[in-house]
This record gives C-alpha cells, sequence and structure tokens, in this order.
C-alpha cells in the first residue's frame, strides 16, 4: 500500500522507522569500483556536467527525465521550481528591479540564485540518473551516491523507494535534502549572508514577499503561492511539500504537465503570460517609470512588461566546486514528514497582478522622493 504524506501522520510509518534505523545504524561504506561502477560514476559526472550549465539546460534536464521515469514525481516538480527561478533571475533585468536595486545589487541577487540552482542540480542529477542505471540494469547501486558527494539520508530513502516504490515518500525526502544541502552552502554561507542576506535584507524581504511560485496552464491561469520567509529551513521545506501537494493534485495535474510539455523555458515570463510581458524592451527615453498595469491589464496596449529571456539578461557562470560533506547529522530531520494542512488549489492570478501593482508603487514612491 502506497503512502500518501499528504493524508497521513508519516512519521509513524513503518518505512519511516526503517530508515531512521538504517540512519541510526550506519554509514555508507566507499569502496574500490569496478570497471563497470567507474564507468556509470564517470558517464554521470559526464552528464551532469553538460546539463549544469545554466538554468534553461538544468530544467529541460529535469523535464527529460521525468517524461522518460514518470515515477519519480520529484523531477516534474523540480522542472517546474527551476522555471521560477529562471523567471526570477530575469526579473532582475525587466522593467521593475532596476528601479529598485542597483547593478552590483543586480549581480548579488543572480548569483545567488544561480548558486541554489546550480548546487540543487549538482546534487540531485546524479541521484536522478544513478536511479536510471538500477533501473534499466535491475541492480541496486545506491552505494555510488556517495561517490558524488550525496547525503547517507539519501542512500537509504532511494533504497526504500527501489524495495517499496512510494514516490510520496521519496519526493519528501528530496525536498528536505535539497532544501539542507543549500542551508549551509548558500543560506547560511558567511559570503551570501553578507551580500544578500544581511546588507541588503529588507529589499530580499519586499522582492520575496511580492513573489510567487507559479504553475501555469495551457488556459493561462496561474496556481502556486507566495514566498514566505525564505531564509528560514523549515519554511521553505513546507512550500515544497505545499508546491508538491498543488502539482499533483488530481484536477491540475495534467494541465501543468501540458503545459510544461508545450511550452519552451526560455526564462521571459512571456512563456505564460504573452499578453502582459514581452522579451524585448522599450524603455521610456528619459528613464522614468511609467505605470504599465492596472489590475491585470495593460494601461497602453502597445506597452508590455519587459521581461527578458535569459541567455540575454546573464552570462552563463563557472562556478566554484561545492564544499563537500554531508548535512545529515541526527534522525530529528524525520519530523519533516509531519502532513501539512490541505488546501483546495485556487487561482493566483489576481493575487499575482496585485503584487505586480505594489511593485510599481513602490518604484513611483521611489522616484517621488528621489
Amino acid at each position: 500500500m502506497l503512502l500518501d504524506w499528504r493524508d497521513a501522520h508519516m512519521i509513524s510509518n513503518p518505512l519511516v522507522k526503517k530508515l531512521k534505523q538504517n540512519l541510526n545504524s550506519h554509514k555508507s561504506i566507499l569502496k574500490s569500483l569496478t570497471a563497470n561502477e567507474l564507468k556509470i560514476v564517470k558517464e554521470i559526472e559526464k552528464r551532469t556536467t553538460i546539463a549544469n550549465k545554466n538554468n534553461i539546460s538544468r530544467t529541460s534536464a529535469y523535464l527529460e527525465f521525468y517524461l522518460d521515469h514518470q515515477e519519480i514525481d520529484w523531477a516534474f516538480l523540480a522542472h517546474m521550481v527551476s522555471r521560477n527561478a529562471g523567471w526570477n533571475m530575469t526579473d532582475l533585468k525587466g522593467t521593475y528591479l532596476p528601479f529598485l536595486l542597483n547593478e552590483e545589487e543586480q549581480e548579488y541577487f543572480f548569483l545567488f540564485l544561480e548558486r541554489c540552482n546550480w548546487l540543487i542540480f549538482q546534487d540531485a542529477y546524479p541521484q536522478l540518473l544513478l536511479y536510471a542505471y538500477c533501473k534499466k540494469e535491475n541492480k541496486d547501486y545506491f552505494h555510488l551516491l556517495s561517490h558524488f558527494g550525496v547525503s547517507v539520508f539519501m542512500e537509504h530513502n532511494w533504497r526504500l523507494y527501489y524495495t517499496y516504490k512510494d514516490a510520496s515518500l521519496l519526493t519528501v525526502a528530496l525536498i528536505i535534502n535539497e532544501q539542507h544541502y543549500i542551508e549551509e552552502r548558500v543560506i547560511q554561507n558567511a559570503h551570501y549572508k553578507a551580500t544578500i542576506m544581511e546588507s541588503i535584507d529588507l529589499k530580499v524581504q519586499d522582492w520575496f514577499q511580492l513573489n510567487f511560485i507559479l504553475f501555469p496552464t495551457p488556459s493561462r491561469d496561474l496556481f502556486g503561492q507566495s514566498i514566505q520567509q525564505f531564509q528560514l529551513l523549515k519554511e521553505r521545506i513546507a512550500i515544497g511539500k505545499s508546491l508538491y501537494s498543488l502539482l499533483f493534485h488530481k484536477d491540475y495535474f495534467s494541465q501543468f504537465l501540458t503545459y510544461a510539455k508545450n511550452t519552451s523555458h526560455t526564462g521571459s515570463r512571456k512563456d505564460y503570460w504573452p499578453d502582459l510581458f514581452h522579451e524585448v524592451n522599450n524603455p521610456p527615453s528619459n528613464h522614468q517609470f511609467y505605470p504599465i498595469i492596472e489590475g491585470c491589464s495593460l494601461v497602453d496596449l502597445t506597452k508590455k512588461i519587459y521581461s527578458p529571456v535569459l541567455v540575454h539578461a546573464w552570462k552563463d557562470i563557472d562556478h566554484t566546486p561545492s564544499k563537500r560533506g554531508d548535512w545529515y547529522k541526527n534522525t530529528n530531520i524525520l519530523a519533516y514528514y509531519r502532513k501539512q494542512k490541505k488546501v483546495q488549489p485556487s487561482p493566483v492570478s489576481d493575487s499575482y497582478c496585485q503584487a505586480l501593482n505594489k511593485m510599481e508603487l513602490a518604484i513611483l514612491t521611489k522616484q517621488k522622493f528621489k
């Protein structure tokens, strides 16, 4: 019987208890590799490096994997969230944020978003590819995860999935893993805390509170939720679980998947709302900001919100290698498996437009007192 973490307290489930016992009993044991295992490791490293070029390549890789292995829910969740990361990156060069952030601050924000996106992919994509090898050859290769620096927490979760095929349990584990993985490497990293989380903390809060993670549909309805307290680990995990519940909701999943399959990810918000956004910029000649929208409608039908494609907004980044080390320290982590209150999904298009209107008001206010 498959578990549903949205309807039951998984913390008391036998599979979770088994995970706790495994994590308490031993760590992964590094051993010499066979010729075939070495070949697998090298191939996964190569494919990960190629696909981790930028947000566009990562987002595409997640979807390609999911379409080949639709039993792995997390891959589709990662694809949709990665789309949002790309939209956030291009927002920094779009109509609004350049009026609120100077070029140095834009660069800091981009590097922050890009580093998170890069790190999660660097850790998660080898897990996905290794699973594909296990599935293809009908053999457990999960001991190889340690060679990619993957936490022992995920090694045992993949083994549970391989045995019991519980997609929900695996997805929650991957959400927990990815947020812990970036916690020390980015959120609590001294450099990012100095440049992002503290130096321009109020601007970060304002931006994220007005920002939404959006799941579009072919009919251009937008579902999702606003981001609150992004700097808190438990809140990021809660958001991930809530988004998972929404994305795979029985009434909407097919619409989200159809959108993803039929709409290439460019990083421009025109991807989901071409009537409101455009990838070509027409800035005012006097460099003054003028309102573009009222509600969800354009003030002037000839002028849309500028949202560039990613390749025109930012150059690819050569990342420094991620810090080695296992984030998992104790089984207190299992409390994150507890259920969350179910919420009936509803479109957030109007709320998202209200956020854009608030952004315009902030710019006009700043411009008035400049």
